[in-house]
């Protein structure tokens, strides 16, 4: 009873593990601060950004998170940021079929900064 207790554990802490690596926070920055930004990724909104400098939850992917930003007085800026590849192996089939591509070898900048105009 005590070993099966022990496979319970693990399986929950791997699976709260595996959720939280599809995710990351990354913080939105501005010159000036102070910005609201909108954060949408494939024409979908992931989230907003009242105020630079602030955080937000992403699904990690592997299209690009685009920020737009506005601040009274100066242009709204709108900036790509592309995801980078980190970890697992491109080439190994998952689950026996093609290789295939996991969003969660993919993580973006922890800092995305957009520079506003007047």
């Amino acid at each position: 009873m005590r070993r099966a207790s022990g496979w319970v554990i693990a399986a929950l802490c791997l699976s709260a593990c595996a959720d939280e690596a599809a995710e990351q926070v990354v913080t939105v920055r501005s010159d000036p601060p102070g910005a609201s930004c909108q954060v949408t990724r494939d024409n979908l909104s992931v989230g907003a950004v009242p105020a630079t400098p602030g955080s937000i939850r992403v699904t990690k992917g592997t299209a690009p998170l685009i920020v737009a930003c506005s601040l009274s007085g100066y242009e709204t800026i709108t900036g790509g940021f592309e995801a980078r590849y980190r970890g697992g192996n491109l080439f190994a089939a998952r689950g026996g079929g093609p290789p295939a591509v996991d969003p969660r070898d993919y993580s973006y900048a922890d800092e995305l900064m957009i520079t506003l105009r007047r």
